[in-house]
């Protein structure tokens, strides 16, 4: 056979064409004849499968390297490889129609063997190119030298021991039976190939003996070049660098609630706050003037900021130093609900004059920038640790409080010895408290109109609307009906901050067989728990009032829930009688009230009011219920302001003009209905009761007229 008619054979094997059994005969006579062409076909396998892998992606391409180096091995003598070649032509199919042949194959296919020949000088130009840009990419920007040569060494290994030990040599195949009508030409081997296939073998053990050695070389790291010794240079400016980014701060709680004015600060941006907003470690918190903030964390733990409150920074510290969660309040008023902790994360509560550690409790605490009055810690439940700025250290348990200030000695006190907020009129509440408005009827007084724009303006902190009657239900349920319309219609003339109004108590107390007010059985109802959760937020410093003309139902049954609240609620209410609780429509509730609360009985007359009082507000939906109020009486001149006195004096200390302190004496008969019993009163200083029996009439209209022309009741800016 010519070399020319071998190396088309060899071409078309190479593209995956199959060979009919006379030409596979014939390439095989062909290169078990000629060592010379043995190489050349060795060479051309190599540099064709290079050419495959170059159009790979990295994976076939880290494929084919493997396969590569696997051939390389099973090939280094020159007999495996005959034979390999051998049964790789033996294995293909004489035809197969699916396999479509490469648009390199066709090519061959239409040229001769001069073209064969510069085909193939073509493809070792590519292949080397392909090699050198391959090596480069190795020994410059592949793996380091080490992984390179353990990968290698690792594929070797792994390799070898599929080659070795050596096995015995698989058996010639069978010469294959000759198509029909043709002769079978005989394989006669002589001594002459016998000395080709070993000199054959010989050149292919000191080929592959190179090949290792360089590849060797290439893996193994490039010592440094030594350089020539040049003059000094002047070292370049440096470059600026491009400040890094700080890292994202993580989100430590949500808000839950946001009312009025509340901002996360940040380097001196503050950002608006909202319900569902994350709160981000290492931010600052605060708050304006009657807003109110809730965060709630991942474990349940919940955070109160109160008005007018700063927190220069909150954060988790994750364990750090034994702290997990980490807040310095640098002014006002912060309530804290915190789930059971870690002993190593526990939550700690700094200030300028000591700090609190908590690992699971209920606290309030209040910063005030005198250094006099300093820290307060008021314990609800569990116990929290007290430190000083000084070092010294108190536990202050439930019930209990303490304070860090300058000149004061650090002990724990009983709520009991807590200080009353001074007023000239010695009443025990002021405008800072929160309230609760519980009443019966809507349409014969003003004093919701009157609360609900005091709210609006954010001049109190109304934290409820109650409606508790022990009238006939059907009373009950107009009652409930109106005042969920009257605070509907203020919302739509663009009153804020009122809460939904929620159904109180519509059942007398029951006084137990025993006379023990332990042993009285609550009724449980929505504004009861209302009142709960409230007057547990409060403080005997800063109470929760309970504004009322009403029954005292709802608040009794409060107290029969929680006995805790007992130091934390006022009730403010219109009555009757100076030496007796007249007019009481529960009358074993009022005398809850009067021996377990602190209570203000008013039973001064009511403010005179008029129509013409609202002619200068805004033509709004609210405006109208109040002139369709007014309508309602047949005086003109009579006032509709009866309940609203209570809630003027939480306005104006210079409203009372008289009060005792008072305390419950006997049960004597009431004065409407004979055969009931009321609480009496008689007089005692340090009595829990005041009994307000004189009052300024006119600083009531007065005040009256200024809650509702207020412009920041309807949202508008002042004109002053």
């Amino acid at each position: 056979m010519s070399r020319g008619r071998a190396e088309d054979l060899w071409a078309r094997y190479l593209d995956g064409q199959a060979l009919t059994p006379e030409e596979k005969l014939e390439l095989r006579r062909a290169l078990e004849k000629d060592p010379t062409l043995q190489a050349d076909f060795f060479e051309d396998k190599e540099l064709h499968g290079l050419l495959g892998a170059s159009g790979l992606t990295e994976d076939e391409a880290r494929q084919f390297a493997d396969a590569f180096l696997e051939r390389i091995i099973l090939e280094r003598d020159a007999t495996k490889f005959v034979r390999l070649v051998d049964s790789r032509i033996g294995q293909e199919s004489p035809s197969d129609p699916k396999k479509k042949s490469t648009r390199r194959a066709r090519t061959r296919q239409a040229r001769g063997v001069w073209e064969g020949s510069v085909w193939k000088l073509c493809l070792a130009a590519a292949a080397i190119f392909v090699a050198v840009v391959g090596v480069l990419t190795i020994a410059s920007s592949g793996p380091s030298p080490d992984r390179s040569r353990d990968s290698a060494r690792r594929r070797k290994d792994e390799l070898a021991e599929r080659v070795e030990p050596p096995r015995s040599e698989p058996k010639e195949k069978a010469p294959e039976p000759p198509e029909p009508g043709k002769r079978a030409v005989p394989v006669k081997p002589s001594e002459k190939e016998d000395d080709l296939r070993q000199k054959a073998e010989e050149a292919f053990a000191e080929s592959a003996r190179k090949l290792q050695q360089e590849e060797e070389r290439l893996r193994k790291p490039k010592d440094p070049e030594p350089k020539p010794d040049r003059p000094a240079e002047t070292p370049a400016a440096p470059r600026p660098s491009t400040p890094e980014k700080p890292p994202t701060a993580a989100a430590v709680a949500t808000v839950e609630r946001a009312e009025k004015e509340a901002y996360a600060v940040s380097e001196g941006q503050k950002r608006p706050l909202r319900a569902g907003d994350a709160i981000l470690s290492g931010h600052g918190l605060e708050t304006r003037t009657q807003a109110v903030l809730v965060l709630l964390y991942p474990d349940r733990s919940k955070v109160e900021l109160g008005a007018e409150t700063v927190l220069r920074e909150h954060s988790e510290r994750g364990g750090k130093d034994g702290v997990g969660k980490w807040y310095f309040v640098e002014r006002g008023a912060l309530r804290a609900q915190v789930s059971r902790q870690p002993k190593d994360q526990a939550t700690r509560i700094a200030t300028a004059y000591g700090e609190a550690t908590v690992l699971g409790t209920t606290l309030r605490i209040t910063v005030d920038p005198d250094p006099k009055k300093g820290m307060r810690l008021e314990v609800e439940e569990g116990k929290v640790r007290l430190k000083h700025l000084d070092g010294k250290t108190v536990d202050v348990p439930a019930g209990h409080f303490a304070v860090a200030a300058a000149g004061v000695e650090l002990a724990s006190k009983p709520f009991s010895a807590m200080e009353i907020p001074a007023r000239p009129d010695g009443l025990p509440y002021d405008r800072t408290c929160p309230v609760v408005y519980d009443n019966d009827g809507v349409r014969d007084v003003y004093a919701d109109e009157y609360v609900l724009a005091l709210a609006s303006a954010g001049e109190i902190s109304l934290r409820g609307i109650i409606t508790s009657s022990t009238y006939p239900a059907s009373w009950t349920k107009e009652y409930i009906t109106d005042r969920v319309e009257l605070v509907a219609k203020a919302r739509r003339s663009g009153m804020r901050n009122l809460p939904d109004p929620v159904l109180g108590c519509t059942k007398t107390l029951r006084q137990p067989p025993t006379g023990r007010i332990e042993d009285t059985r609550p009724l449980l109802s929505q504004g009861t728990l209302l009142m709960v959760e409230q007057a547990r937020r409060a403080t005997p410093q800063r109470p929760l009032v309970v504004l009322t003309g009403g029954a005292l139902t709802t608040v009794a049954d409060a107290f029969l829930v929680n006995s805790s609240i007992a130091d934390r609620v006022v009730v403010a209410s219109m009555a009757r009688g100076t030496t007796k609780l007249e007019g009481a429509k529960d009358p074993w509730a009022s005398f809850i009230v009067l021996e377990r609360l602190r209570y203000v009985h008013f039973t001064v007359p009511p403010p005179p009011v008029s129509p013409t009082d609202f002619a200068e507000l805004p033509d709004t939906e609210f405006r109208r219920a109040l002139l369709e109020k007014a309508n309602l009486v047949s005086e003109p001149t009579r006032t509709l302001f009866g309940d609203g006195v209570p809630c003027v004096s939480l306005m104006r200390a210079d409203y009372v003009l008289r009060s005792r302190r008072v305390t419950f004496n006997q049960w004597v008969p009431s004065e409407d209905a004979p055969s009931v019993q009321v609480p009496g009163f008689k007089d005692d200083p340090n009595g829990r009761a005041w009994v307000v029996s004189e009052a300024r009439p006119e600083v009531g209209v007065e005040e009256l007229r200024r809650a509702l022309r207020n412009p920041a009741v309807w949202g508008l800016k002042s004109s002053k």
